[in-house]
């Protein structure tokens, strides 16, 4: 071997260089464990040391040291390093056990035991038990290095000892949590050096009773009961019993083996992977199994020349292989086979197996041969992670009420809102659940649940499940190998056959998503990682996903940057995630990205993600908020932007202003372009707009085919509107742009509904709110409202308080005062024709206070005039003084319905306040034309008999084909009520039931008039003003007179 610093040549073996003394072999790197540390040290030692010989001393203490060393390695644990009178032992160093403080604690108290006896007075042996996170690693030159370890618990136990009377153990928090088996007695917290605030500290009494009721296993406890039974009556069987990682395969085998133990022989066979050394483990699970040394078991077992050869082979007493090579495998098969077969005459035996995706040859062969031909008196049982094809037996988590009980059982002082939490975190898995509730570190407690896990795993397949662990949210296999080599796509592969890993495969093998299959195993990974591993990890993985495109793997970057301190790196990366998500119309997350990036720029560098937000929030259609991100700004990029929002708001002379000025620097530019165009009267843009050629990008060409749709709708030529947008809806689809294919498909449902097509227009809304909920928030909530107004127009009231709650999930995000407006307003028209005006009226004061919208003023003066009294009088009269002149067409309509609904009402004649409505209804929309044709018809049912049942006729009609159901069955309740006065039959128009509660108790008047039996008026009459009093009213005359006289009244 040569050596790296002077290049000498040096003999096989040798550790250090032979010429200059450099280690051969690199220093083993620190190591993070979850451990229980155990200090131990003798009382009196310096009294006894003066009081004796040297020598003496030195041969007590020895004899004390060797018995207090023999109790640790009896509990598998470590012996770090001897002091003069004391030692400090860890347990959960090399190769931890999920039960590291049990064992701890059971090593003390043999310890405390064994130095008691014939040993001085006045030497009297004391233990501190702390349980914690701590390093393992060289400390020393290069010559001189020796593996120690470093942390809290290591101080603390020390404190411990220190402070502890003799022959007695102390405990820590943590370790006392973990050992709910013992009998402690918590003492008074005491300060010890070296740590700033009081420990608590518990007392060791003895053992208490160590039964271990199952929870939710008992039908899997009789099965694997009964296996085993089948050996002790001659029987034989293979077993797999499989489930994931923490689901208590190992307990409840060994739970079943304790019940059943006496006659039973038990051999565990650890994992035997291809690489482990055959003769090394064959020889473990013999002599541990048999409890003899490999002579004795030799010489005990009657076995032919040619078995006897494979077992002396196998127990390491025969060097010299008992087959040739090419034999060898089905030699050793053979023989073990009848080895077995001679085990399992003598005493019924049971093998536990330990299996997985690289499980040895010999093993392999074995288990299948076994499986064809089950040996009498032996039973299998292979444990096994790997998913539950081929299994007898699977483990999952554990059922709600099991765990419940489990965790009371574990820990009664949890309250049922922690129990519930740790179910939740823990999937179920009575491994994390164990933890979760002993420990009082929720940190370290995911990290003690899974080390014994990781700590079976050969060193390579470790390091790829926390390297894999690290990813947020997954890895890939090309920075795996690229990290660990080519050999880490073997590790991977075998991860994913065993369960530990899940695997996306992508179009290029090296791009395949890693993901570790347990969220808490992933969270516990991470925690085995030093702060430096993370940092140096997290940025291979930014600058490899930097290397590869995409938003999502850009946005990835951005965070291992971050986490690796890269700052201006990590909002470089943030920027281009942002831009690949406004690309694809996600302008949630395009913000958001933005966002994140502008405090991690140089404030030099900070003006290019103020010009992305501003762009951002102008495409999404919040003009306002864009010009103010332009404030500060005065490139040529920010006098475009300004322009294009100004226009957007329609601040005309200020946008012409800022757009000419940039075409001058900017020729050419067809956004500014058609936004100057759209400054421009609709007809007259019409005709440029036919003369002009976009032969840009897709999103230009979108652009243009909008502004097109826009122009002819504001000409009423909706058939043609329609189809410009849709072609710019492909269009925005075809360049993956999720907001511009919302807004186009709400525009499309527009002049749908404007051509009383609801049907049609309810498809479209449908589709916009699919598009809007990937990109802004503010544009799902007006998609979600456009809907619930086409539902209301259908006649679905619920569908339509389903789709408003997720209109106000994001009501905050909404992107401009008219959308605010709008939005606020159909929640209005909802409470309206629901009857609950009061709440219309507390809901349009509410909003109207924060920003007084005149189409919020309009709706709100409709519910005041619905609702009546002095109060709402000069209340709506105040509305329309303040905002009719300066509201919009529609607004305007829906003052003069309401002013001569009032009129009306108050006893006044209506006529040439509905005549001059009429004129701009139909251009208003179907919901305001139709709502005055009603009005209208119930004018004229009073007057013009004749010419209200014509209208009320036509009104059905269009209403019926349009799909306008609540229009549709006023104006059949319209028809009935002026039939019914000219003696005409009116039962087929009432065989419906009404939507609305006025409308029904008005169908019911009419059926108590023929004499029909009908129930009463339907409920909540109350909360729809005078027309509830009015419905109300026609029923109480139609009960009491049966005529039809009472349709002369007013509503």
């Amino acid at each position: 071997m040569r050596c790296s610093r002077c290049g000498a040549r040096n003999p096989e073996g040798f550790r250090f260089c032979g010429h200059c003394g450099h280690p051969l072999s690199p220093a083993p790197l620190p190591q993070r464990r979850w451990a229980t540390a155990l200090f131990f040290d003798l009382t009196n030692f310096s009294r006894y040391t003066s009081a004796h010989d040297l020598e003496e001393t030195h041969r007590t203490v020895h004899r004390l040291l060797e018995r207090a060393r023999d109790c640790v390695t009896a509990q598998g644990g470590y012996v770090d390093k001897f002091f003069g009178d004391g030692m400090l032992a860890v347990f959960g160093l090399q190769k931890s056990r999920e039960n590291e403080p049990m064992r701890a604690l059971q090593a003390a108290a043999c310890m405390v035991e064994a130095t008691q006896e014939g040993s001085p007075e006045l030497l009297r042996g004391r233990v501190g038990l702390a349980t914690g996170l701590v390093l393992l690693g060289p400390l020393g030159s290069e010559q001189g290095q020796h593996q120690t370890v470093i942390g809290n618990p290591v101080n603390l136990a020390q404190r411990l000892a220190a402070s502890a009377p003799g022959g007695v153990v102390w405990l820590d928090q943590v370790t006392a949590q973990l050992v709910p088996e013992a009998n402690l007695e918590r003492l008074k917290p005491r300060l010890f050096k070296g740590f700033r605030e009081p420990q608590p500290v518990w007392v060791f009494h003895g053992w208490g009773a160590r039964n271990h009721p199952l929870f939710g296993r008992e039908r899997e406890l009789e099965q694997v009961t009964a296996w085993i039974l089948e050996a002790e009556q001659g029987g034989g069987r293979v077993a797999v019993i499989s489930g994931p990682i923490g689901a208590g395969k190992t307990f409840l085998v060994e739970e079943a083996l304790r019940r059943r133990s006496g006659r039973l022989r038990t051999l565990h066979v650890p994992d035997l992977e291809l690489g482990v050394p055959l003769r090394e483990t064959l020889q473990q699970v013999l002599t541990r199994g048999l409890g003899l040394p490999p002579e004795a078991i030799l010489e005990r077992l009657p076995l032919a020349d040619l078995d006897r050869r494979v077992l002396a082979y196998a127990l390491g007493l025969e060097p010299e292989r008992p087959a040739p090579p090419e034999d060898l495998e089905s030699t050793l098969v053979r023989s073990f086979r009848r080895i077995l077969q001679h085990l399992a005459d003598e005493r019924p035996t049971v093998v536990v197996v330990r299996s997985g995706p690289r499980d040895h040859v010999l093993l392999e062969r074995m288990l299948q041969g076994l499986r064809r031909e089950p040996l009498r008196g032996l039973t299998v049982l292979v444990l096994r992670r790997s998913p539950a094809s081929g299994a007898d037996l699977v483990l999952g988590p554990l059922k709600p009420k099991d765990a419940d009980a489990y965790l009371r059982h574990l820990n009664p002082e949890l309250s049922p809102e922690e129990r519930a939490a740790i179910y939740r975190e823990s999937g179920g898995l009575p491994l994390a659940l164990r933890f979760l509730a002993l420990s009082g570190d929720p940190g370290t407690s995911v990290m003690a649940a899974y080390q014994s896990r990781l700590d079976t795993l050969q060193p390579l397949h470790r390091k790829v499940l926390l390297y894999a662990a690290l990813g947020q949210p997954g890895s890939w296999t090309g920075l795996i190998q690229e990290l660990l080599g080519e050999d880490a796509r073997d590790a991977v592969d075998d991860l994913v056959a065993d369960g530990y890993l899940l695997a996306e495969p992508a179009a290029r093998d090296d791009e395949t998503i890693l993901r570790v299959a347990d969220p808490l195993l992933q969270r516990a990974a991470r925690l085995f990682l030093s702060r430096e591993e993370r940092r140096r990890l997290h940025e291979a993985y930014w600058r490899w996903l930097e290397q590869r495109p995409g938003g999502r793997l850009a946005a990835l970057a951005a965070e291992h940057a971050l986490l690796a301190g890269r700052e201006r790196e990590a909002a470089r990366a943030y920027l281009r995630a942002g831009d690949a998500q406004k690309r694809e119309g996600i302008f949630r997350g395009a913000e958001q990205h933005y966002l994140t990036a502008l405090p991690l720029l140089p404030e030099a560098e900070r003006s290019e993600a103020r010009l992305r937000l501003a762009a951002l929030h102008l495409e999404g259609g919040s003009p306002e908020t864009a010009l103010r991100w332009l404030e500060p700004e005065t490139s040529e990029e920010a006098v475009r932007l300004t322009g294009l929002a100004q226009a957007r708001l329609g601040r005309v002379r200020e946008a012409r202003v800022n757009l000419s000025r940039y075409l001058k620097l900017r020729r050419g530019d067809p956004e500014v372009t058609l936004a100057l165009l759209a400054l421009e009267p609709a007809a007259e843009r019409l005709q440029r707009l036919r003369a002009m050629s976009i032969d840009g990008t897709v999103e230009q060409q979108a652009a243009y085919e909008r502004l097109l749709a826009e122009t002819l709708a504001q000409l009423g030529r909706l058939e043609e509107a329609a189809a410009a947008m849709r072609t710019a809806y492909r269009l925005y689809l075809q360049s993956h742009n999720e907001s511009r294919a919302a807004e186009a498909a709400l525009a499309i449902s527009g002049f749908e509904w404007m051509a009383e097509r609801l049907n049609v227009a309810a498809e479209w809304a449908d589709r916009a709110v699919e598009h809007a909920r990937k990109a802004h928030p503010g544009l799902a909530t007006t998609a979600w409202s456009v809907r619930a107004g086409l539902w209301l127009d259908q006649g679905r009231a619920g569908a339509a308080r389903a789709a408003l709650d997720q209109a106000e999930q994001h009501l905050d995000h909404a992107r401009t005062p008219d959308e605010r407006a709008r939005i606020h307003a159909i929640r209005m028209r909802f409470l309206i024709e629901t009857g609950r005006l009061a709440e219309a009226v507390a809901l349009g004061e509410e909003v109207y206070r924060s920003e007084p919208h005149p189409w919020l003023a309009a709706n709100l003066a409709l519910a005041y005039a619905l609702r009546g009294g002095r109060r709402g009088e000069r209340r709506f009269r105040e509305l329309q003084r303040r905002h009719a002149a300066a509201a919009t067409p529609p607004g305007r309509l829906l003052f003069a319905l309401s002013e001569a609904l009032r009129t009306w009402r108050n006893g006044g004649d209506p006529v040439p306040i509905l005549k001059a409505a009429r004129k701009e209804a139909r251009a208003s929309g179907p919901y305001l034309h139709y709502l005055t044709l009603i009005l209208w018809g119930l004018y004229l049912m009073q007057r013009h008999p004749q010419k209200a049942l014509a209208l009320a006729r036509h009104l059905q009609r269009r209403a019926s084909a349009g799909g306008f159901v609540v229009v549709g069955e006023t104006a059949r309740l319209l028809r009935a009520e002026v039939a019914l006065a000219q003696g005409e039959p009116i039962e087929h128009l009432l065989r419906f039931e009404a939507s609305l509660a006025a409308q029904e108790t008005w169908r019911r008047s009419l059926l108590l008039q023929l004499e029909s039996p009908a129930p009463g008026p339907a409920r909540g009459l109350g909360g729809y003003g005078i027309l509830g009093a009015w419905a109300r009213l026609r029923w109480r005359e139609a009960r009491t007179h049966g005529t039809h006289g009472s349709s002369r009244r007013n509503p």
